[in-house]
């Protein structure tokens, strides 16, 4: 990505990257992983989302004995358990449900 914004600004290896990435209002890698998590999960809860995605993230109000919280009105996800804590947190449902619990709740539809 450094590379290509040097290449369209024309502009030499030693000046400053930050300036040309906001520039051209690209995302760093993680900011990037999270938007497109985040728009994932969008999709889903919006009926738009792949089968196979579909069935990796679980409602809270499908979960037997959830049905009457508070979460059950909102568009929130059951967070799977997992055993290890360096792999298991990396996993598509467990990252996906925790990205969307940590948007604000006003901006979630």
């Amino acid at each position: 990505m450094n590379a290509a914004a040097r290449l369209v600004f024309q502009s030499s290896r030693y000046d400053h990257i930050t300036p040309l990435l906001q520039h051209l209002h690209w995302l760093r890698a993680l900011e990037r992983i999270t938007y497109k998590l985040a728009m994932l999960v969008y999709q889903y809860v919006h009926g738009l989302a792949p089968a196979y995605l579909a069935d990796a993230l679980q409602p809270v109000t499908g979960l037997p004995g959830r049905q009457r919280l508070r979460s059950s009105s909102t568009s929130a996800l059951a967070v799977p358990l997992t055993r290890l804590s360096t792999i298991g947190n990396r996993a598509f449902p467990v990252a996906a449900a925790k990205i969307w619990h940590n948007l604000p709740s006003e901006d979630v539809f």
